[in-house]
Formats: structure tokens, sequence, C-alpha cells
């Protein structure tokens, strides 16, 4: 699999904003950087996986927009965790991502119904996935999800 290229910015990005992003640290890092990504969190890494979330834009207030996040299997793109790019603060954007074993991935996304404030979205699908590593290259492929209630603890 290749790394998709970024899209270009809708605008100017503010300087400021890029100043604040994460250097490449790791060849997975150089891959996304090359392509025109920056690099917005800390990646994860572990049993020979990465995770990395990237974005090629961002809104007023510096939030990352046209984000990403990059899954690297020994090395090698296997996939993203998001079938679309994201934009913060809508439905469907990606607030976490976590190892929870050698071969699985689990995330978190935000649900916004129409109604919902933006500082509030109504609900959050956790999806787990599964690394499948293979002689002809690795992917990551969801497993299961599962929608609950914000704040709700159960």
């Amino acid at each position: 699999m290749t790394v998709p290229i970024a899209p270009p910015a809708f605008g100017p990005v503010d300087p400021r904003f890029r100043e604040r992003n994460r250097p490449p640290e790791t060849p997975e890092d150089a891959t996304l950087t090359a392509a025109g990504w920056d690099l917005i969190a800390p990646y994860q890494g572990g049993w020979g996986l990465k995770i990395i979330t990237a974005a090629s834009d961002y809104d007023g207030m510096g939030r990352p927009n046209e984000y990403q996040t990059f899954v690297f299997v020994d090395g090698l793109f296997a996939g993203t965790l998001s079938p679309r790019l994201m934009d913060s603060r809508t439905d469907s954007a990606l607030i976490r991502a976590e190892f929870s074993g050698p071969t699985t991935i689990s995330a978190q996304f935000v649900r916004y119904a129409a109604t919902d404030p933006l500082c509030c979205p109504f609900a959050r699908t956790t999806v787990d996935y599964r690394i499948e590593r293979g002689e002809a290259g690795s992917i990551v492929a969801p497993n299961s999800t599962f929608t609950q209630p914000a704040g709700d603890d159960r």
C-alpha cells in the first residue's frame, strides 16, 4: 500500500499552527512528511506497530482539519483508522487510538446529532481493529464497533 498524499490546505495556514507540530522521529514519520502531512500528535509504537496521526489543514483556532490516523506494521503502511479524512469537532472525528494488544487497536470517534453543540457530542463509537499480517503485506481492518452515549460510564 502507498501512503496517500496530503490534500492541499483550503487557505493559508497560520505558521504558528505548524510550529507546534512534532518533527519526524521515525522512518514512518519521514514517509508521512514526504507525502505532505503534518505530524500533530505523539506516535504510539509497540509490537512492530506504529499509530501516527497527521493533518494537512487547520481551523482558525489551530485544531486539525483534513487529518487521518495511519497504521504502520513492521515499517510498512498498513492502512488508516478512518475511511475518510476527518475534521475536528465534526461527526466521526477520531479522538483516541491505542493498542490493546499485539494485533489489536482500539479507536474512539465522536458522534454528533444535528442539534448537538460542538462542545458536546451525543455519543462515542469505539471501533476495534485487527492487524492481519501476511506475506504480501499487512492490513488494518475493523473488527467490531460499539456506540454509547457520551458520559455513559457503564
